[in-house]
């Protein structure tokens, strides 16, 4: 992973924006009435926000392989060291250094096509695309980089496509490989594989280039050796079966996206692999994941390719993972800059106390209370057109608006992509975006569009594809939106069904509040009617967080009158229905608040009873979702003051494998000083004593002599241990084999030398270097104090109950701030100083943490807490350690 990850964008996580959006989404009300005066950031580092998958049993997931930062290492260390070796590196201590030869690699050269084949290109795919290939193929022979994949041609026939496979792999050796993509006709060439292992020798090196040492490339089978990891260190995978499972760690990345990345690498079908819940993409996540992969190889090898997404803890499984198989989400999430709605301008040490008292009161509300179970803002997208509009047109049967929607982009993007500082004010990811879509709405070029256009923007790609065909209709709206994968086009839809929930969960906490009426919806949960996968099995992976639950068969009744008041259901009981054609609404004027807001013109002129559309891609079930939660488990935070907003304040799952392997590096190197200790006053030990001392004995007597070999500085000495001594402090044969071999060099003779023929004595090798002491340990200002206590789980009669618990059941938040005084006591503390809060919680699946946050936290930032804020960012820059 990188040492310093990017900061965020802005966004969401800007406390004015969020509340503004949330308004808009139907996120309007609060369980609690107080204010609990305090607001922060979230997400400045993608890294403040961190997510374990918990398991069933209340386990919590996390990635705990020693070997796979080691492997990343490796993979660095063989492109700095192994490229060019110097021979002063493998000389010994006692022989001249041989000054290094510079490596003169020669770049192959390129083979010209000939002009008959160029021309024929050119007439095959027209002289952009065959310029494009042109120099796809120099860079593929001169192993520079290459693109990955490009369209070069649209052809419907079948017969016609046979021609271009034919001409490409004729006029460039093989060193292309062409294949039609969907029914499109579009036709994708990329690098052979041939072409790849070429390139990089197999996996990792040259293959057959003659390295800087002299070994003809043999180091690439060397290094292939040690990228596997089953077979680096012929680790015994445990467990039976053909489903290898994993832990998955990622940063800045979405499930699929690392799920994709996975499928790359092992040649396998994405639908190869299963998980149980998708992750944020802007956090570090941990999960679970299993692949078909009965050849009972390790994988680890992959976490050399990659610096976001790493592997480990394998054992293999005879069933894969399935959608839902976990209970939930542990959060680790820092907010920084954090303000009080009251003594914002007081001392640091007052309002670090005063952050401990507000925090501790919004998590002990949220612990007794729960919090309303609003989508959070990630259901419906970052665009200006919300995820929730394309949706509304899609039922509304508005194609054509749809795919507007999804190609739009913002005004205020498009005039500023000529600036020099676009890059300073937008996403690059979002400026190619919109390059792309740009290029094609005004030239109408799916190739170039695409070419430009980020491999993620898979929903935009499709359409521009389809919109683009020479061989069919460019107003093919409905059939476009079709080619969107399903579980990304359902994204669109579920945004509006989301939006719906959100309006009447609101319009029913503002009428009833928690108190349980007649007409309610709750679960049927009985053994004759279990939860179940929906029966039509298609279940595709989409980006969209928490979208598991609707995966699954849910039934519902209406309680009575009597039922409402029994007291036998809470508001934690209650569901109310996403839209569907398969579910049940309530039987009270909330019921009829669905029919209401889906029927103004504004959202659709929809019908609540009506979902089924001609296209089955656009026809939803829908499904329950409860209104309230809460933690499932005691929540914990601390409190800190902090300078530097890209200061990580909490460890990563990689952090901590840091962290024991650099507390191994110091055991080791404290094991090598004290060998070397030992060595040495053997040594001076054996000079001091006179010669008189020492027993002489005829040959035939020196049966207990006893010789150990030093190889301490790369050299082979051997050096005489007295079979019979066994004075105090004096190491035996055993203490100096075992004792680490890093001493100085030194004469192998035992005898004492005579000062008299000092000067005719050969000079001494010069002594090697001493070992250095161990290097601070860089995790010290990251002590998980999380990870290492126990969960205390709310349970009634021995039985955990989780989000079920009540009231009564209340215990209250763990501060862990004395805990970071401890590790911090160097810290100097200065009234400019922001501050920062570290939370620890654990919630269901379908529960997102953005809306816990949102109840905890106050809406937007007050004059007062913003002049403050201002003012210490002013007293910060003018200081001289700004």
């Amino acid at each position: 992973m990188a040492n310093n990850p990017p900061v965020a964008p802005p966004g969401y996580q800007n406390p004015e924006v969020r509340a503004n959006s949330e308004k808009k989404l139907g996120i309007v009300h609060y369980t609690s009435s107080l204010d609990f005066g305090w607001q922060g950031d979230i997400r400045r580092r993608y890294t403040d926000f961190i997510v374990h998958e918990v398991r069933k049993d209340g386990t919590v997931v996390y990635l705990s392989d020693d070997d796979v930062v080691e492997e990343y290492k490796k993979a660095e260390n063989r492109t700095e060291t192994t490229a060019a070796p110097t021979q002063q590196e493998s000389a010994p201590t006692d022989v001249p250094a041989v000054p290094a030869v510079p490596v003169v690699v020669e770049k192959p050269t390129v083979p010209e096509v000939p002009p008959i084949d160029t021309d024929g290109l050119v007439t095959l795919v027209g002289p952009e695309v065959a310029k494009q290939m042109h120099e796809a193929y120099a860079a593929i022979v001169s192993g520079g980089p290459a693109p990955s994949k490009f369209t070069i041609a649209v052809v419907s026939d079948r017969a016609k496509r046979g021609h271009y496979h034919q001409e490409i792999r004729r006029i460039f050796s093989g060193r292309f490989e062409t294949r039609a993509e969907g029914d499109s006709g579009a036709i994708v060439a990329m690098p052979s594989a041939s072409s790849n292992r070429a390139r990089t020798g197999g996996r990792n090196g040259a293959k057959g280039a003659k390295g800087a040492n002299g070994n003809n490339g043999n180091n690439a089978g060397d290094n292939r050796r040690e990228n596997r990891a089953g077979k680096k260190v012929n680790k015994a995978i445990e467990g039976s079966g053909k489903y290898l499972h994993f832990t998955m760690y990622k940063e800045n990345k979405d499930t699929i996206e690392a799920i994709n990345f996975l499928a790359r690498m092992l040649k396998l079908k994405a639908t190869n692999f299963g998980f149980a819940g998708t992750k944020d993409r802007r956090a570090a996540t941990t999960q679970r994941v299993s692949v078909w992969h009965p050849s009972n190889q390790g994988i680890g090898w992959i976490n050399a390719r990659s610096a976001y997404v790493k592997v480990g803890d394998f054992n293999y499984n005879k069933n894969p993972i399935q959608l839902g198989q976990h209970g939930g989400n542990d959060f680790v999430i820092v907010l920084k800059g954090v303000e009080l709605t009251r003594g914002a301008n007081c001392s640091l040490s007052h309002r670090l106390r005063m952050t401990e008292a507000c925090v501790q009161s919004a998590l002990d509300h949220v612990q007794q209370h729960g919090f309303i179970n609003y989508f959070g803002l990630q259901r419906f997208g970052t665009h200006a057109v919300g995820t929730q509009e394309v949706g509304r047109m899609i039922l509304s049967e508005n194609f054509e608006g749809a795919c507007d929607g999804i190609l739009h982009v913002d005004p205020a993007l498009a005039a500023a992509l000529g600036d020099s500082d676009v890059e300073s004010r937008f996403q690059r990811d979002e400026i190619n975006r919109a390059r792309g879509i740009l290029k094609f709405k005004t030239t109408g070029d799916v190739n170039a569009a695409l070419n430009i256009l980020p491999r993620r923007f898979s929903a935009e790609s499709s359409l521009i594809q389809h919109l683009g065909r020479t061989n069919g209709s460019r107003r093919d709206f409905c059939g476009a939106l079709c080619r969107i994968t399903r579980g990304l086009r359902n994204l669109y839809i579920h945004a509006y069904q989301s939006l719906v929930w959100n309006w009447a969960v609101s319009q029913r906490w503002s009428r009833y509040g928690d108190k349980v009426v007649a007409g309610d919806l709750v679960l049927v949960e009985s053994e004759a009617n279990p939860n179940r996968l929906r029966p039509d099995g298609d279940h595709d992976m989409s980006e969209e967080q928490n979208q598991e639950e609707e995966q699954f068969y849910q039934e519902a009744r209406v309680l009575s009158a009597e039922e409402a008041a029994g007291g036998h259901y809470t508001i934690y009981d209650i569901v109310l229905p996403v839209p569907g054609f398969d579910v049940l609404y309530p039987d009270n004027d909330i019921g009829e608040f669905y029919s209401e807001f889906m029927g103004r013109p504004e959202n659709g002129g929809l019908s609540p009873y009506n979902m089924r559309r001609p296209q089955k891609e656009f026809s939803l079930s829908g499904h329950y979702r409860k209104i309230m939660a809460r933690f499932t488990a005691v929540p914990q935070f601390f409190v800190r003051p902090y300078t530097d907003d890209s200061e990580q304040m909490h460890p990563t799952d990689l952090d901590d494998i840091r962290a024991v392997q650099e507390e191994k590096r110091n055991e080791k190197a404290k094991a090598q000083r004290e060998g070397q200790a030992k060595m040495e006053e053997v040594g001076n030990s054996r000079r001091r004593r006179p010669s008189s001392d020492v027993p002489h004995s005829s040959s035939d007597e020196r049966v207990n002599d006893a010789w150990i070999e030093n190889t301490a500085d790369g050299g082979s000495k051997r050096i005489k241990m007295d079979g019979d001594s066994n004075e105090a402090g004096t190491p035996t044969v055993a203490d100096a084999v075992q004792a680490p071999t890093q001493s100085s060099r030194r004469s192998s003779s035992p005898m004492a030398i005579d000062p008299s023929t000092a000067k005719a004595a050969a000079p001494a090798a010069p002594a090697a270097e001493p070992i250095p002491a161990p290097a601070p340990d860089h995790v010290k200002t990251l002590r998980n104090l999380f990870k290492p206590v126990p969960k205390t789980k709310i349970t009634r009669n021995g039985n955990d109950i989780g989000a079920d618990a009540s009231a009564d059941d209340f215990t209250p938040a763990i501060n862990r701030t004395a805990g970071w005084r401890e590790s911090a006591q160097d810290l100097t503390e200065s009234d400019d100083m922001e501050i920062a809060v570290a939370l620890n919680f654990r919630l269901s699946s379908s529960n997102y943490a953005t809306m816990c946050l949102r109840e905890m936290m106050s809406g937007t930032l007050t004059p007062s807490m913003q002049a403050a804020a201002a003012s210490r960012a002013a007293s910060r820059q003018a200081s001289p350690s700004a």
